[in-house]
């Protein structure tokens, strides 16, 4: 039997032991703490259809099948699986608020539609199979988070995703290291949209963002930033202004999928951010920690300290900033970051505290008892700093997920709880 009849005759493919049954397919992947292989014997058990490995394990089946790289036998059967599904595929890119977008469609679709998406942001080469490893025949749409990292990333990731329907988020400087500039994230970023524009797809951006209303003229929905401006009775409170454009992007594409106005607003009631994206721990009424450090770029720190800054005013909090390193800026790091750290200055904020080496070499040269710095989150914190950032106040934490700034929250408020 060829892998094309395996997968036609398969229920379900999956890499991670538990959740392949009867009719199944099994790869025996090797990841950093847990391999694969060593489950193979307790999966031949189970009525699978086949068992992929890359080493003999001393047991004999006709199931076995030896390959040489089961993380490449892992992509291809996936591409398969996603070849027999029926149901609607939604393509999530974009520099910043990928996984944001992608929670907000899931909780929204999912009150009509049987949904699976991208855990976390498992959204690369090794991350994408997993999320199709979700297929099922009773799936009726399947909401996946493609990033990338150098150029040709889109290109393999979305042949393999083959959306029917895509958004992208935003252009901004992530991965300058490899991806040159701007243009040069464009150029990466747009291929989703081209994809769904030969493939006759709908394709969803914010009006506002100067690279993607571009592709209005190509056949680009273009969304407004806010939710209740595709309709009123969207209108959500307690959301930073760069999240509502991310649900402004995610109400428009449910509407395209047939939702009525009254369920996408009845879903909106309960909408809700993981921590790390911008989440609001309301710790008091005049406590507020805005949790936006599971990563960081030049784009998505002005829209966050933008957004921080016009929260505090309307609240009558002191702004609070806490700023962790952005990494994968390529030669034009140090500007990068000097450049934000005069922009968070420029809000009169309270209190900046610099974590990690980049900002710190900012803070350093600013004499000023209101900016502060330690070279990682792990540093100890000075007891007065502590009680500061406990006072009443806005807090803004954003940085790279590299900076770990959350353990800086952690220390200062203790554990989370949203």
């Amino acid at each position: 039997m060829n892998l094309d009849e395996l997968v036609q005759k398969a229920t379900h493919f999956s890499s991670h032991s538990g959740e392949v049954s009867k009719n199944g397919i099994f790869i025996a992947l090797k990841g950093d703490k847990i391999d694969g292989h060593d489950f193979v014997k307790e999966i031949l058990k189970k009525e699978v259809l086949a068992v992929f490995v890359e080493r003999d394990i001393g047991v004999k089946d006709d199931r076995l099948v030896e390959v040489t790289s089961t993380h490449e036998v892992h992509w291809e059967i996936a591409s398969l699986f996603r070849k027999k599904f029926k149901g609607s595929v939604v393509a999530v890119g974009g520099s910043n608020g990928k996984t944001s977008t992608k929670d907000f469609l899931y909780q929204i679709l999912s009150s009509n539609f049987k949904c699976i998406r991208t855990e976390k942001s498992q959204n690369g080469k090794l991350g994408l199979p997993k999320t199709l490893e979700k297929l099922r025949s009773d799936i009726e749409v399947a909401i996946i988070e493609i990033g990338t990292d150098a150029p040709g990333d889109m290109k393999q990731n979305v042949a393999l995703v083959q959306p029917t329907l895509g958004v992208l988020t935003s252009i901004g400087e992530e991965h300058l290291n490899l991806l040159g500039n701007l243009e040069g994230v464009f150029r990466e970023e747009r291929v989703l949209a081209d994809y769904l524009f030969e493939k006759k797809g709908k394709f969803f951006c914010p009006e506002n963002d100067p690279f993607l209303k571009s592709l209005k003229e190509e056949g680009a929905t273009l969304t407004p930033s806010r939710p209740e401006q595709v309709h009123p009775s969207y209108k959500v409170e307690n959301l930073s202004l760069h999240t509502l454009q991310n649900l402004s992007l995610a109400v428009s594409l449910a509407q395209s999928l047939g939702m009525s106005p009254s369920s996408i607003a009845e879903s909106l009631k309960s909408i809700s951010l993981p921590d790390g994206r911008g989440a609001a721990w309301i710790l008091r009424e005049d406590l507020v920690v805005l949790r936006d450090h599971y990563n960081a770029n030049p784009s998505s720190m002005r829209a966050a300290l933008k957004s921080a800054a016009e929260s505090a005013r309307s609240k009558d909090l002191k702004l609070k900033i806490i700023l962790g390193d952005m990494l994968d800026l390529g030669v034009e790091s140090d500007l990068h970051h000097e450049n934000i750290f005069k922009e968070a200055l420029s809000l009169h904020p309270a209190l900046v505290l610099c974590v990690g080496p980049q900002f710190s070499k900012y803070a350093k040269l600013w004499n000023s008892a209101e900016v502060l710095h330690v070279e990682n989150s792990k540093a100890p914190l000075a007891e007065g700093l502590v009680k500061e950032l406990q006072s009443a106040g806005l807090v803004l934490a954003k940085g790279s997920r590299g900076t770990q700034v959350e353990n800086i929250l952690n220390k200062i408020y203790g554990a989370f709880s949203g």
